[in-house]
């Protein structure tokens, strides 16, 4: 109960624990029904990639490339660049050699580039994020796509922003795509705790 109330620092929480998280990774990977889960869950994700058109891809909170290297292996794409918080996780990306693949350690909000992507997405990254920062981050993130903006997360739509934990935080996807960022999110549960949320800024009703 301790640790729920204990300042969140973002950048030294994931230097930390970013030096042991592909470990960790690999651990929790060796459970059958954990490895089953989530097997299913990224086959139903590429199920709702085959049916959008990208080229160009921007992973923010990409991790140690398990991500990318499942990408590459499965898509047509040109380029891949991926970004993490972690200096950890990102020489661990590195390590993996993936053609295609350019990995930065950066912050959100860091962040600079003046390319844009086809396709921006996180996996279970916005939960980490601290609820007043939330927003400028996603609005960031959009700038950087020239069609798709898309999040993976726990599958519960609070009507409210709450905090979970010391280091989790639900966030209303929902309203902050279409009332701060302006555009129309579509809802897609991948199974009965993970929902994908994205938007495709060529093809607006607002």
């Amino acid at each position: 109960m301790f640790n729920f109330f204990l300042k969140y620092d973002p950048k030294k929480y994931w230097e930390k624990r970013g030096m042991t998280h592909r470990e960790e990774q690999i651990i929790k990977g060796k459970d059958p029904v954990r490895k089953k889960h989530q097997e299913m869950v990224i086959n139903n994700w590429f199920e709702s990639l085959k049916n959008l058109k990208f080229k160009t891809v921007l992973e923010y909170g990409c991790g140690h490339g398990t991500v990318a290297k499942s990408l590459l292996e499965n898509f047509d794409i040109d380029e891949y660049v991926g970004m993490d918080i972690s200096s950890g996780q990102i020489n661990n990306a590195k390590e993996l050699g993936l053609d295609k693949a350019k990995f930065h350690h950066s912050a959100i909000l860091d962040f600079s580039t003046e390319q844009k992507f086809d396709l921006v997405f996180g996996t279970g990254v916005l939960m980490h994020v601290p609820t007043k920062l939330v927003i400028p981050s996603l609005q960031k993130l959009s700038s950087f796509s020239n069609r798709y903006v898309m999040n993976m997360d726990d599958g519960y739509q609070p009507v409210r922003t709450q905090r979970l934990a010391r280091h989790c935080f639900n966030h209303n996807y929902e309203e902050i795509y279409k009332n701060q960022l302006g555009l129309d999110v579509k809802i897609t549960s991948l199974d009965k705790n993970v929902i994908l949320y994205y938007a495709d800024k060529q093809n607006q009703k607002i």
